[in-house]
């Protein structure tokens, strides 16, 4: 069985499929009605589109006003490091960022707005984005090695076909030691790798690791009656990337990522306050359809504000129960 392959820059009419048929038997060839394609290509051959054809989108800052609370230094970070990526026509390596915070701050949240403003997420378009769920796709230590090689295989095949991929890895403070690491070539500064160019994919991690040591800080901040807009984001950075290079529960332990500074951002993601937890509840209670309702607001956020134990002034689950809180209330 041969495959012929004829195309041109319009739909064929009828009359020229006729006329293709009958050449085609009178030398012998039959085609199956099935086999005539009537759609374009990229419908039916794989969907192999390149960069051209994956525009970024615009990121618009009001998505990030009014959905992410609390993280004023997270927003900041992210969106001028999305920025500056997109607005290279050859970025010299890929743009890495490493999420860290209490878990319900926002970290898988921001991720899926950063997929959802680069791609306008459709269908197809889901193809340019590749989650990591370590408990689910890594979770035997005894299987190191063949991750490293499906993980590398998975990211050079995907690369090659869209170099604007984005790649999210969840749970890293549950990855097996030194898996990560299997990714340094195609993190690092190079042109190429076997002729393919990964200076444009994206790589975010998203790790529990590091919240303990923010809130420690955000914490002292407030005693010290200082807002936690003050906080020096650089400081923070810099200790961030030295608490998860120790801790062997990071992921990242002893990690020439770290090491080769291959991680361009470390962004702190605050514990959230009552105040934040509050705006999670009213953007809840929108989202489901419903009135603000001043006392039910109250009422879920105090009972969510539960660290320290004295003060009571963040939430340790973030507003990672938020939602189903409100639909248990009505």
């Amino acid at each position: 069985m041969d495959d012929i392959f004829i195309a041109q820059s319009s739909l064929f009419t009828e009359q020229q499929v006729t006329f293709l048929n009958n050449t085609l038997q009178s030398k012998g060839l039959v085609v199956a009605p099935e086999k005539i394609q009537r759609a374009a290509p990229w419908q039916y051959l794989g969907l192999t589109l390149t960069d051209t054809l994956v525009r970024p989108q615009k990121l618009h800052l009001w998505i990030w006003k009014r959905k992410v609370f609390g993280q004023h230094l997270a927003v900041q970070i992210v969106l001028r490091a999305l920025s500056t990526n997109l607005h290279s026509k050859q970025p010299k390596k890929p743009l890495v960022m490493s999420f860290h915070g209490w878990t319900g701050t926002g970290k898988s949240f921001v991720s899926s707005i950063i997929a959802e403003n680069l791609y306008q997420l459709n269908a197809w378009r889901r193809r340019f984005v590749h989650h990591f769920s370590t408990v689910l796709h890594f979770s035997h230590g005894s299987h190191v090695h063949l991750y490293k090689e499906q993980l590398q295989n998975w990211i050079r095949g995907n690369v090659s076909a869209c170099p604007r991929s984005l790649f999210i890895f969840s749970e890293m403070d549950q990855m097996p030691h030194g898996l990560i690491d299997s990714i340094l070539p195609f993190l690092s500064y190079r042109d190429e790798i076997d002729g393919v160019y990964y200076g444009k994919a994206i790589f975010i991690f998203l790790n529990n690791a590091g919240g303990d040591k923010i809130t420690e800080i955000a914490l002292d901040y407030w005693r010290r009656l200082k807002r936690r807009e003050d906080i020096p984001v650089e400081e923070l950075q810099d200790l961030l990337s030295k608490d998860i290079f120790r801790n062997p529960n990071s992921g990242f332990f002893q990690s020439q990522l770290i090491q080769k500074n291959l991680i361009d951002y470390f962004i702190p993601f605050l514990p959230l306050e009552y105040k934040h937890v509050k705006q999670c509840v009213r953007e809840e209670l929108r989202v489901q359809g419903r009135p603000d309702e001043e006392e039910l607001i109250t009422e879920i956020a105090s009972a969510m504000a539960d660290y320290p134990s004295e003060e009571r002034l963040y939430s340790s689950k973030g507003c990672k129960t938020v939602a189903s809180r409100v639909a248990l209330s009505t």
